[in-house]
């Protein structure tokens, strides 16, 4: 009985694979093409959404990929392994700079002149692709020199892959140069000049292009045209990419453990909670941006330093470093120390670093917590009463719920609210008088007023 199953089992496989493989033939005699877009700076994610539109590309049995290209640069690491996904593609892959009024700058130059055909729509330009630091300033001569080394590698691959122009392309590179569609198609960059993506298809009809040492000829005569989008999650991490939502992440995450650390198991522990989740998005976040390591040594300080503040007491200096220290590493975690240059860059680079009006507006913030709130924290600590509330004095006081316990709410205590516990966890309701029992920090472990030890114990 199980040989039968067995067998039964791996004819259904090879049956599966059989339409698989079918299936891909039967699309690709059918004509089809994928189509996807890129706009924005050039990012980790940005590689990974193209490396999943060339594999499917290649698992659906497309005949060619087309990349609709729009974008202010991004970073080389990332450009590098980007060129590279194109030049050994299974499947021809087009890169068309489009609509009218995009551009290919920066690191759009070379992913465009890496593509099987390099496409441009008219009143678009390519070039600018000077190296520049993270922050959108000119590198230092050291790392300058380090950068242009593998511009040069990565234009020599290009060159011996497309048959681009070589000084064409390092001119860009050595000189800032940009050009205009109908330029970049003289000067050897580019390939054609189309109107949108229905024209190129038109264009592109018997065009030979080398794909992996054979020689192709596109059909593209009545091809189907599919488009990939970014799925959810794709969205959701571009979308904490940002270098202003990963700082904002950070920041509340460090204040959501910080509440739960002053007031341990508060609201079921949902501070605790969120400031985990919070921290972890920002670690994911993180992991797609160039980051600074004196930025986040200068954030973990900080943090450091206000916890300090708020657990001694002093006369604010660990608070003052704290704001200084999240002022400054706010503004150098995805920077680096590049002195400005006097002429500036001949186009608009996309910058990533945090924008210096968050920074101020968190740091401000800060500075009028410790100012309000934490004069407040050290009174709750000094005062539960009109005497003095050091751990031993409330114990045996009584104190009123404002709200049920169930077993955690809040309690009064001498005009002031605490965070309290049922001792026994059974529900106290609101306005029951209670007897505090125990006091840990800012939290009070109470049980109903007038029962005996051994009511509320297991």
């Amino acid at each position: 009985m199980i040989r039968a199953v067995a067998i039964v089992l791996l004819v259904l496989g090879l049956a599966g694979l059989a339409l698989a493989a079918f299936d891909k033939e039967a699309n690709a005699a059918s004509g089809k093409a994928l189509y996807m877009k890129i706009e924005g700076p050039i990012m980790p994610l940005t590689e990974r959404f193209l490396s999943r539109a060339i594999e499917e590309a290649d698992e659906s049995g497309a005949r060619l990929l087309i990349v609709e290209l729009n974008t202010p640069g991004g970073l080389l690491k990332t450009t590098e392994s980007m060129v590279d996904t194109i030049l050994d593609a299974p499947v021809p892959v087009v890169v068309f700079v489009s609509p009218p009024g995009s551009r290919a700058a920066s690191a759009g130059t070379f992913i465009t002149a890496a593509g099987h055909v390099a496409a441009m729509s008219p009143s678009t330009n390519i070039g600018a692709a000077s190296p520049l630091a993270g922050d959108g300033q000119r590198l230092l001569p050291e790392n300058r020199a380090s950068a242009f080394q593998r511009i040069e590698s990565l234009v020599d691959r290009i060159v011996e892959r497309r048959g681009r122009d070589r000084d064409a392309l390092m001119a860009t590179a050595e000189n800032a140069a940009s050009y205009s569609a109908h330029e970049a198609v003289d000067a050897g960059v580019a390939d054609l000049i189309a109107q949108d993506v229905e024209d190129l298809l038109f264009r592109l009809d018997g065009w030979s292009v080398l794909l992996n040492g054979r020689e192709e000829t596109l059909d593209t005569r009545s091809l189907a045209l599919f488009k990939i989008e970014k799925t959810y999650l794709e969205h959701f991490l571009n979308f904490i990419s940002d270098p202003n939502i990963a700082f904002m992440f950070m920041v509340a995450g460090f204040f959501a453990l910080w509440i739960e650390f002053v007031a341990p198991g508060a609201l079921a522990f949902a501070p605790g909670i969120t400031g985990v989740v919070l921290w972890a998005m920002a670690i994911v976040a993180l992991g797609t941006l160039p980051v600074s390591a004196i930025g986040v040594a200068l954030l973990v300080l900080a943090a450091v330093l206000l916890f300090v503040e708020t657990q001694i007491q002093g006369i604010g200096y660990f608070g003052a470093a704290g704001v200084v220290s999240l002022l400054l590493g706010g503004l150098l975690l995805f920077g680096d120390f590049t002195r400005p240059d006097i002429q500036p860059p001949a186009f608009d680079p996309p910058t990533i670093r945090v924008n210096l009006f968050l920074v101020l507006a968190i740091s401000l913030g800060m500075f009028a917590f410790l100012l309000f709130a934490l004069r407040d924290i050290r009174k709750s600590q000094k005062t539960g009463t009109t005497a003095s509330t050091t751990p031993d004095s409330v114990i045996g006081l009584t104190a009123v719920a404002i709200t049920a316990l169930s077993p955690s709410g809040t309690v009064t205590l001498g005009g002031e609210e605490w965070t309290a516990v049922a001792s026994d966890e059974r529900p106290v309701e609101q306005g029951t008088e209670v007897e505090i029992i125990k006091q840990d920090g800012l939290v009070l472990t109470v049980r109903q007023a007038g029962e005996s030890p051994s009511e509320t114990e297991p």
